[in-house]
């Protein structure tokens, strides 16, 4: 259609550029080189696509016999999708606060079950220590214990008589017999 209208709008175009550019003082051998094969396969796609796309511009149906430069005018979004969009912004939005405030939640329950295991800790800490007190203090007094007739006694204290739960593997039944022998009857001196 081009040739039957006489003028290439694209090469009037591509002169006019030409003729601004030389005005600049631009050589135009700069523009003219090919950087590379990817980029001149592309260029020659581009300019075969431009030679085989109409001239012409339809209007109900019917060619306009002027040319028209076809500008591209994006689209504007759906309705539906703007709504979406909004609806979306705001579900996300939502969702955010969610879980920042779970966050929170989770934080504040963390600290509160760490405060908790440390009370525990203590006071069984503290109980611990009671009891350790409380042994030593009755393992000084029996040692320091000097009456007279209580050392079998000790010495019983400190010896396992049961034999059912007796802890050593070895045989200490004839020991155990001595001492209980010497509890019951203890050498005169």
């Amino acid at each position: 259609m081009a040739d039957l209208l006489g003028e290439d709008p694209a090469a009037e175009f591509l002169q006019q550029e030409e003729d601004q550019l030389r005005e600049l003082g631009i050589d135009e051998g700069q523009f003219n080189e090919v950087p590379n094969t990817n980029d001149a396969g592309l260029i020659d796609e581009f300019q075969s696509e431009m030679d085989s796309a109409p001239q012409e511009s339809m209007t109900n149906g019917f060619t306009d016999t002027a040319p028209v430069q076809q500008i591209s005018i994006p689209a504007e979004e759906p309705e539906s999708l703007k709504k979406w969009r909004e609806e979306k912004a705001i579900q996300l939005e939502k969702q955010e606060e969610e879980e920042v405030e779970a966050r929170k939640a989770w934080n504040d329950k963390a600290k509160k079950e760490l405060e908790d295991w440390y009370n525990r800790y203590n006071e069984q800490l503290e109980k611990v220590k009671n009891e350790n007190r409380a042994a030593q203090e009755q393992f000084i007094e029996e040692m320091t214990d000097t009456k007279p007739g209580n050392e079998w006694e000790k010495v019983a204290r400190f010896c396992d008589f049961n034999p059912k739960f007796s802890k050593n593997t070895k045989d200490v039944s004839r020991m155990r017999g001595l001492l209980l022998q010497l509890k019951q009857n203890p050498l005169v001196r």
